[in-house]
């Protein structure tokens, strides 16, 4: 039976740009590469079902995509490899791009899209892969067409396993720590500005151990700043939640901001949400400061 009559429930996944809509139960499972040049892919739980890589310029698209279909041909042993017709994606899509619409076959089989776009220069493919016997066209070209590669409104969206959140287009994802029971987003803005956002799961635990009103500075030692003095914190619900707005001066461990030798000035905000028993936190340094508010509204995340 064709994947798309089994679950009818999607979501938006989105990384390092390129934003999706795909079935509720397709989650990350391999990642690597920056905004720049990189690539991701999702599995259901069996088999991988989708991936996608992307880069800046790679030269002209015929050519790429001829590079492409080697590459595929090579690694998949294609049977099939063929270039479809452009309308198999919408009008709406097709704008402001050089498109090519290809599938191809071996023992799984894929449809794809492979495009550059004339607003952000970037060149991307993705693919939706099908196991044996569970080619669905439609189910591909639903997926395909919802993908984008850059907003209109300077921000960039983040959403992978149940959390979602939007920063500034022009932070870099310096480093990221995707583990059971912690979700962690390390951005970089400048030398001189850094920004975390933060999810942690099994609160009751945590807080059992560790009060929120103590929560600032445990949440800066995993994240390796250092505090430099007393940190100022304040009552201050978030979303609705119980939380602290916090402040002080810090020295930052690792990364490109720890060639700062001075203590700088921190902005956080950290809200415990009982229902989904988990921990939010979303820190600042630098003119990143200014963003610790806006990012922290945007936060969204799924039930536990």
């Amino acid at each position: 039976m064709p994947a798309s009559s089994q679950n009818t429930d999607t979501k938006t996944f989105a990384w390092q740009g390129i934003e999706l809509v795909v079935p509720a139960e397709w989650e990350l499972a391999a990642y690597r590469g920056d905004f720049k040049s990189g690539y991701f892919s999702l599995d259901d739980g069996v088999a991988m079902r989708l991936r996608a890589r992307w880069e800046h310029g790679g030269g002209r698209m015929d050519a790429v995509i001829r590079k492409y279909r080697r590459s595929i041909n090579k690694a998949a042993k294609a049977k099939v490899f063929e270039e479809l017709d452009p309308g198999f994606a919408s009008k709406s899509f097709r704008e402001g791009k050089t498109l090519t619409v290809f599938r191809w076959q071996a023992e799984e089989s894929a449809y794809g899209l492979g495009w550059r776009c004339d607003g952000c220069g970037r060149t991307v493919f993705v693919e939706v892969l099908f196991p044996p016997g569970a080619d669905d066209k439609r189910l591909a070209r639903q997926i395909l067409i919802s993908a984008r590669d850059h907003r209109d409104d300077g921000k960039q969206l983040w959403s992978v396993y149940g959390f979602a959140f939007t920063v500034p287009a022009h932070y870099n994802l310096e480093r990221s720590e995707l583990v059971s029971g912690r979700l962690h987003f390390g951005f970089i803005a400048s030398k001189r500005s850094w920004l975390t956002v933060e999810r942690w799961s099994a609160a009751s635990q945590w807080l059992k151990r560790i009060p929120l009103k103590a929560w600032p500075e445990e949440y800066l030692k995993h994240g390796r700043v250092s505090v430099a003095g007393d940190i100022e914190r304040t009552e201050d619900p978030a979303l609705g939640h119980a939380g602290l707005r916090f402040t002080g001066k810090a020295v930052r461990r690792s990364g490109l901001a720890a060639l700062l030798v001075r203590p700088q000035p921190i902005d956080g905000r950290v809200w415990h949400n009982a229902d989904e028993d988990r921990i939010y936190a979303v820190v600042a340094s630098g003119k990143a400061a200014g963003e610790v508010d806006s990012v922290a509204a945007s936060v969204k995340s799924a039930p536990a």
